[in-house]
């Protein structure tokens, strides 16, 4: 496996930081909460936590990372060409000046184009 920004696994150097204050909070919170009332026991969720978090930010590194397995070159052959014909179809086209109507003629050289195509 390759990765395409390899530079951004540099912030897993981050993780320990993260983690040291994930854990720094869960003390001071366990302290808060014994000096408020000592008879209380406080269970520690700061490792679950920590582990939860190291976990999730490793995840988004690697994505960030934008690993890849390899590519496959595929070669396409000219399958054929789109054309787009747009042609008038008012009132206007079935004047009698021409001999077929304009319509007529329009019609006949669509059909000859795409005979050529």
């Amino acid at each position: 496996m390759q990765f395409l920004t390899p530079e951004s696994f540099i912030l897993l150097l981050f993780l320990p930081v993260i983690i040291l204050v994930i854990l720094r909070s869960d003390r001071v919170k366990r302290t808060r909460l014994k000096s408020i009332n000592s008879n209380v026991s406080v269970k520690s969720n700061g490792a679950k936590r920590a582990t939860i978090t190291t976990i999730f930010f490793t995840c988004i590194i690697i994505a960030i990372a934008r690993p890849y397995s390899g590519f496959t070159e595929i070669k396409k052959g000219n399958h054929g060409v789109d054309n787009l014909v747009i042609f008038d179809v008012s009132d206007s086209m079935r004047a009698d000046d021409l001999k077929p109507s304009r319509l007529e003629i329009g019609k006949r050289k669509i059909l000859d184009l795409a005979a050529i195509l």
